[in-house]
């Protein structure tokens, strides 16, 4: 066998599996990007997008900066998940993190595609900028109705600060006088 026929069956599995990762199944966080003052509450909507099959139930943790952001809770949408079989997860304020959330749905129409898993609450600590990151957790795996696992890619949001408004009339301010100069000097 010559070097090119050894190439195509590498070349092949190479696509195949570009293919199945154009696929996978993501949850993401709804908006990826928040502007957030300090002290400012927003939410987080938790989304499952590109499922394939039935999905009959499912896991995961999250994290956040707790100097940054507040964790005000996570509430599971019953009418997607609807089964009592579902938890909130155990949440750590020193660490910032909260896992084992996890939900079911084996007695409803059982989501497929994209659906809406949950909603976080959090409060702007900071006027730093801060991420909520969510991940899996080995012992809450997707599943679908086949008993099989889904395998899913976990995303992140970026919480951005606001400036306060007597940043924003220092830095006009500023611009105003840089423009005033460069008047004098023309």
């Amino acid at each position: 066998m010559n070097f090119v026929s050894h190439l195509r069956p590498v070349a092949l599995a190479a696509l195949v599996v570009i293919a199945h990762s154009a696929q996978s199944a993501t949850l993401d966080l709804v908006p990826s990007t928040v502007l957030a003052p300090l002290g400012a509450s927003f939410s987080l909507d938790v989304n499952g997008n590109d499922f394939a099959g039935n999905i009959i139930g499912g896991g995961f943790n999250f994290s956040y900066d707790p100097l940054r952001l507040q964790y005000d809770g996570l509430v599971i949408d019953t009418t997607v998940w609807p089964d009592p079989a579902r938890s909130a997860g155990l949440h750590d304020p020193a660490s910032g993190t909260v896992t084992g959330v996890f939900f079911n749905n084996i007695s409803a129409i059982l989501p497929t595609g994209s659906f809406h898993v949950a909603r976080l609450s959090f409060t702007s600590l900071s006027s730093l900028p801060s991420t909520v990151q969510l991940a899996g957790n080995p012992g809450l795996v997707w599943g679908n109705e086949l008993a099989e696992e889904v395998a899913v890619n976990y995303g992140l949001a970026q919480i951005n600060p606001v400036p306060e408004p007597g940043t924003w009339a220092l830095m006009v301010a500023g611009m105003a006088m840089v423009g005033a100069r460069r008047l004098r000097k023309s």
